[in-house]
């Protein structure tokens, strides 16, 4: 009786411990911060990785999803620098799903609204939507994650600000932990945190450790196909194609940049290119660069005396921003090296430069990493000049200064060639070459500038300049036609982010950050000016916009009614009015609007 009995209680046992699922550590890491989870914290994880593993053939699906495919996030997250376990997260998000829909109008795998989506360079129109590209929308998670992580340098923070915005996390976040390598989960941690955490422990496990039901490739050289045209090349059918690429909603894939196309069931390298040899980097957005300015060029490198840290010797300059000095014929690399404080192997690579160099007089050497761009666009090259002089001339990367020229591999350089230098040479711009002129710089006096104050924004008066482009101080990296661009100087305020300045402006968070010199890590403080450039409106544009909300004329004043995601800025820009002139029409204390709102847009 006893045998009978004992029996079915060691199946019993045996079956309960193989249906249990993975179980919540008092330990993990996210990126390079360190957790502590709590007893009661770990309760309520747990209860959600059993309701994430309770129903075996939903887990499953899943799974075969993150199998198939996980490989372009992972590749995205490691182009962007984003520590690869937040690729979890996307399960959270959308279940992979790419036409996945939120109640608040977010779409595809990451959940982006549209706004959100074009601000981390996604294409968001009628002809195509990269939200529901894996690898593009993945490539704008991490820019996202990225910009968040910049507030906080809290990797947990950043995750909590994906859901609910840097500036909600601002306020409810703790800032005795930015910066922090470690942290505790308690129950009082954000529910969305705990429920990241929840998925990563469910499926870290399992993901990658069988093969998908499908393998899933890319491909990108698709530009101006159709789908038809693929799936004949690739044999496989056009249903099948556009099931994986419901991105493209009509038409050819167009030739602004480069798309990436999933293949299903076709094992192509990952990111393919028919031209190995060819680097191709990522797009970058440029609405409109400066005319070729050969001036500019005489003011690089810009020196001026060291005013940072004692480490380095008395010949240490500022040079393009940099610790350095300037070469002698004759100096040896490890006397410039032992002058900069750094080792010789680390100078060499700053510089760009093998052992067997030989320093040459008057160029500038560095004794930190140069950066990856320049602060104007372009350089025309003089006679003499190669890549490598031209990239310490800059004190830009020789490896960065090929990739914008598209091209692996130093070559030589034909006098007048134009170089782009700070951003991307599209693809469809041809390579160009200018005639060499004698241009001496010209000075700009700021006081030659006349400002207007309006409350904390001052509009600084385009100035017609042709050559060189507005240098003021620091400014030459702005990308200014002062025909097509205003300049107007926002002062930071309380509560002030990135994100609402932008917004505000209807600019990129990554251009606001680049037209001013900073980073998305640096920290913004009360009173502090940035400058903004934005598209001028003529009346004339006004006039021909057939997108244009139509006003009301209400006792012969015109009035505008406010429409969804639109700001006083805005609505400013459409009328060719200021945000001071509209604020007085109606009376408005500050820059807030709400939907249906009537303003006027004429006086009485």
């Amino acid at each position: 009786m006893k045998k009978i009995l004992l029996l079915p209680l060691f199946v019993l046992v045996s079956l309960c411990t193989r249906a249990q699922g993975p179980r919540v550590p008092n330990k993990m890491s996210i990126g390079d911060v360190q957790l502590k989870i709590t007893d009661g914290a770990r309760a309520e994880i747990q209860k959600n990785v059993d309701d994430l593993t309770r129903h075996p053939k939903s887990f499953n699906a899943k799974v075969d999803k993150a199998n198939q495919y996980f490989h372009f996030i992972e590749e995205a997250f490691k182009k962007e620098g984003v520590p690869d376990e937040i690729k979890y997260l996307v399960l959270q998000e959308s279940g992979l799903i790419a036409d996945a829909v939120s109640t608040s109008n977010a779409v595809g795998y990451w959940q982006f609204k549209d706004f959100t989506a074009i601000e981390v360079g996604l294409r968001v129109d009628r002809h195509v939507d990269e939200r529901k590209n894996i690898y593009a929308a993945s490539l704008g998670a991490a820019k996202y994650m990225n910009m968040n992580n910049g507030y906080f340098d809290n990797w947990v923070y950043a995750i909590q600000a994906y859901q609910m915005g840097a500036g909600g996390a601002l306020k409810v976040t703790d800032k005795k932990l930015y910066g922090a390598k470690s942290m505790t989960i308690t129950k009082r941690t954000y529910w969305y945190v705990k429920k990241f955490i929840a998925h990563k422990v469910a499926y870290e496990n399992v993901v990658g450790k069988s093969r998908p039901s499908i393998f899933l490739s890319a491909y990108k050289e698709g530009a101006d196909k159709s789908l038809h045209d693929i799936a004949k090349q690739f044999g496989i059918s056009e249903e099948h194609l556009s099931e994986y690429n419901m991105w493209l909603k009509k038409g050819k894939i167009p030739t602004d940049k480069s798309y990436t196309v999933i293949i299903p069931g076709k094992q192509l390298s990952i990111i393919a290119d028919s031209n190995p040899d060819r680097i191709k980097p990522k797009s970058i957005l440029v609405k409109k660069a400066p005319t070729y300015n050969q001036a500019q060029a005489k003011l690089f490198p810009a020196i001026k005396p060291w005013k940072g840290s004692n480490k380095y010797s008395g010949s240490t300059r500022n040079i393009n921003r940099l610790p350095g000095m300037i070469g002698n014929e004759g100096d040896k690399l490890i006397e410039l090296a032992r002058k900069g404080n750094v080792s010789l192997s680390d100078f060499l690579e700053y510089n760009d430069v093998s052992i067997d160099h030989k320093v040459t007089s008057g160029t500038p050497y560095y004794f930190k990493k140069k950066k990856t761009k320049a602060r104007i666009y372009y350089h025309i090259v003089q006679d003499g000049e190669t890549f490598w002089s031209i990239s310490q001339k800059y004190g830009v990367r020789l490896k960065k200064l090929l990739v914008k020229n598209r091209l692996s591999s130093p070559q030589k350089l034909k006098e007048g060639r134009v170089l782009w230098i700070r951003h991307i040479r599209p693809e469809t711009v041809s390579i160009a070459y200018e005639k060499i002129d004698d241009v001496e710089p010209v000075e700009v006096i700021i006081d030659e500038f006349k400002s207007i104050k309006q409350n904390t924004t001052t509009i600084i008066d385009s100035v017609a300049i042709n050559s060189p482009d507005t240098l003021i101080e620091e400014s030459i990296n702005s990308k200014i036609d002062s025909a097509e661009y205003d300049l107007i100087v926002h002062t930071v305020e309380k509560g002030n982010t990135y994100y609402n300045i932008a917004n505000r402006y209807h600019v990129s968070v990554l251009d606001l950050v680049d037209w001013n010199e900073l980073t998305l890590a640096d920290k913004l403080a009360i009173g502090q000016k940035l400058n903004v450039y934005t598209e001028r409106i003529t009346l004339a544009d006004h006039n021909v916009d057939e997108n244009e909300p139509q006003t009301e004329s209400h006792n012969g004043v015109q009035v505008h009614v406010v429409e969804r995601g639109e700001t006083l800025y805005s609505i400013s820009r459409k009328y060719n009015l200021t945000t001071t002139k509209l604020k007085e029409f109606n009376n408005k204390e500050d820059d807030t609007v709400s939907i249906g709102e009537e303003l006027k847009i004429s006086e009485n």
